[in-house]
């Protein structure tokens, strides 16, 4: 039954809610509250009054907040009815949101890191699994990725030669992917091949994934790349973590490890998404475009759209024109604003 109800919500939402409202329930018993029902707004009150009298973060209330609406809507706690339209509620957590830090965002690349992720690609002196590693960090870049979104792909194609053309990897494990309806759907993740160095990177890392063992069939059923053994050599069965990503990234553009508790922006797995997005709206590229090639669910208002291998087309090859003139040198995302562009 409890399968049947919670139907195909996200594992890892289902913990978070789960978290919170054992949160809940643990403040509950530390402090001998016995109610039969403990799930009323009259409870729920006095539990966000004990959050914010003992400085919780910010973000728990509202947290909280959303684990009740779980239990409310998918759970059906009736009880917590009133609590769902409680003012005093909503309130408290504003008050507590209020004190959040300011949002720190992925750092987007600069062209000469991403340029110096191609070098250490075609750099033979590096271990065949640093070489691997940079090219997963390539492919997530140019194919607008979170860590994610390679973590459970199907299918790896191929359709490129030595004047470009593109990669088209499909997966099956990806954030747009909520409905019941697109869990049995591919989405497409279609890559442009050539980099802003102006040459054929894919060509150069499908040799590094064969030379290391990566097998690319039809049927992969797997991440992109495992995650490799320090201990014994070759891959363990599970993917890259994204924490993992995020550190060999600034490991390879040469940038330090963040100092708790630092404010500043740093490079992270999610730079490999932000990066070629951010470019191509520097360049001017319509919100819509933008948004299919983020793969965002509110593409062109309608979510089947980013399914479609067609529609995506030409987004992609906007994307690659905009590279091309990164590497020909009259467009620089990284100027100043008055001067991205080059007179020829």
């Amino acid at each position: 039954v409890l399968e049947a109800v919670l139907g195909v919500k996200s594992p890892a939402t289902l913990i978070k809610r789960a978290n919170s409202l054992l949160s809940f329930l643990r403040w509950l018993a530390k402090n001998g509250i016995q109610e039969v029902n403990p799930f009323t707004e009259e409870m729920v009150w006095k539990y966000l009054q004990f959050l914010r009298e003992s400085s919780a973060p910010a973000t728990k209330g509202d947290s909280a907040m959303s684990a009740f609406r779980f239990a409310y809507h998918i759970l059906g706690f009736e009880s917590l009815g009133p609590a769902m339209t409680s003012r005093r509620l909503v309130g408290i957590c504003e008050l507590m949101m209020s004190g959040k830090r300011m949002l720190k965002q992925a750092l987007v690349l600069t062209v000469a890191q991403v340029k110096g992720l191609h070098t250490a690609l075609k750099n033979t002196a590096l271990h065949v699994y640093d070489r691997t590693m940079v090219a997963y960090l390539l492919f997530a870049l140019y194919g607008r990725c979170r860590n994610s979104d390679l973590a459970l792909i199907q299918s790896f194609e191929a359709d490129f030669s030595d004047e470009g053309g593109f990669v088209v990897i499909h997966t099956c494990n990806h954030k747009t992917g909520r409905l019941a309806t697109l869990k049995t759907r591919l989405m497409p993740i279609i890559i442009p091949a050539r980099g802003v160095d102006g040459e054929v990177w894919v060509k150069e890392a499908l040799t590094v994934f064969d030379a290391a063992g990566v097998k690319l069939s039809d049927q992969i059923d797997g991440p992109l790349v495992h995650a490799p053994s320090s201990s014994v050599g070759g891959f363990m069965k599970r993917g890259l973590r994204s924490s993992e990503v995020s550190s060999m990234l600034r490991r390879f553009i040469n940038v330090a490890e963040p100092v708790p508790g630092d404010s500043a922006e740093i490079p992270s797995s999610h730079s490999l998404k932000a990066t070629t997005l951010s470019w191509c709206a520097r360049y001017g590229l319509s919100c819509a475009t933008r948004s299919l090639l983020g793969r965002h669910t509110n593409a062109l208002t309608e979510t089947y759209a980013i399914y479609s291998r067609d529609l995506m087309g030409a987004p992609v090859a906007e994307l690659q024109r905009v590279i091309d003139e990164i590497a020909d040198g009259s467009f620089c995302p990284d100027n100043p604003r008055s001067e991205f562009f080059k007179r020829k």
